[in-house]
């Protein structure tokens, strides 16, 4: 069953108006599918024991160029557990995590188990809802104090959420960033995984279906079909990323996503995956505050994981040297001073979000 947002306030109120005995678990599923994760891969399985839920990290599905040390994958972890925990709420649940691991400290499931408890608190079950990859142009938007205080509000002992907003953004910020969007072009087999996640011409996004639908990219009919000659052609691919013409492309495209946004990110101490699940729950929750307050946000992944792949030595080998020197050192200093990081803390996720622009 799919819930239409107008039905949740009244789903509530029901819900409230006994102690529940029974785990809705269709809210539960339908807030695990709509969790985001690296080109919509959903890296996860689940099953229910009466009513534990176990989630467990998919090898087969995060093995993917893109999702260097399964860093990709802690984070959807982390994100899950955001979204699982608001369908808990809605239905006057809480929920209590274990998380198993493996010798070599990559998760393999997740245990949840629900407890009733009222609470006072606003749901954001609506927001998972509404939440999508918003990859349009922002309108001129102050960001009111209190939202960024909502924001910083939700770090956590693992994860610190840090926030700046448009008309603090740095030149050198904005150049950091506007590069780094032609990473996955530059990197030919960056470009390739990314191609092969896109469903072209598709109109929509669904629950079941992994990958990114191709109307969700800013790009007009003409740049589809180049991509999908880049994509089934692999020399068409070699001879038209690296073009100066689709540089220019690619940096006039992300130079206007970057005009009068604001931006999140999630900082942490240590790079194991439980501190990166941390780091998921975290972004994910701000997030959906984000959508709480009408306000649309996308990934910015390239900014960002490459600098925490770089900590970790995992880089490709066929990483281009300019950008080795870009994620170990340059970048790192520019998003630490821009976000007033602490020298030790390591950027790991962050988000570009304002108004949509009509």
């Amino acid at each position: 069953m799919i819930y239409k947002t107008h039905e949740i306030s009244h789903i509530q109120q029901e819900l409230k108006s006994q102690l529940p005995t029974v785990i809705h678990r269709d809210m539960i599923e339908l807030a695990i599918k709509r969790t985001p994760s690296g080109s919509n891969s959903k890296p996860f399985i689940w099953s229910w024991d009466n009513d534990l839920l176990k989630v467990k990290a998919q090898d087969s599905i995060d093995q993917h160029y893109l999702n260097r040390n399964r860093h990709g994958s802690a984070l959807a972890m982390g994100c899950l557990i955001a979204s699982v925990r608001q369908a808990a709420h809605l239905q006057s649940q809480i929920i209590t995590t274990r998380t198993y691991l493996e010798q070599d400290g990559l998760a393999v499931d997740i245990r949840f188990s629900f407890n009733y408890e009222l609470s006072s608190k606003p749901n954001l079950f609506q927001e998972i809802l509404l939440r999508n990859t918003y990859r349009g142009v922002f309108a001129s938007c102050a960001l009111p104090d209190i939202t960024k205080q909502e924001l910083m509000k939700i770090s956590n002992s693992s994860a610190r959420i840090s926030v700046l907003e448009s008309k603090e953004v740095g030149t050198s910020f904005l150049a950091y960033v506007v590069t780094c969007e032609t990473y996955m072009w530059r990197q030919l087999h960056a470009a390739k995984a990314f191609l092969s996640s896109v469903r072209f011409f598709s109109k929509e996004n669904t629950e079941q279906m992994s990958g990114i639908p191709s109307s969700q990219l800013p790009i007009n009919f003409m740049e589809k079909l180049m991509m999908i000659t880049a994509k089934n052609i692999s020399l068409v691919g070699r001879v038209l990323f690296p073009s100066l013409l689709f540089q220019i492309i690619v940096k006039a495209k992300a130079k206007a996503a970057l005009k009068n946004a604001h931006f999140v990110i999630v900082s942490v101490n240590q790079t194991d995956w439980r501190t990166l699940i941390e780091a998921g729950d975290a972004i994910m929750n701000a997030w959906l505050i984000i959508e709480k307050n009408n306000y649309k946000a996308q990934p910015l992944s390239s900014s960002t994981i490459p600098v925490l792949d770089a900590k970790n030595n995992c880089l490709p080998e066929d990483t281009n040297e300019n950008f080795i020197e870009l994620f170990t050192k340059t970048g790192p200093s520019i998003l630490a001073k821009e976000f007033s990081l602490p020298g030790q803390e390591v950027p790991v996720w962050m988000l570009r979000f304002g108004k949509a622009s009509l």
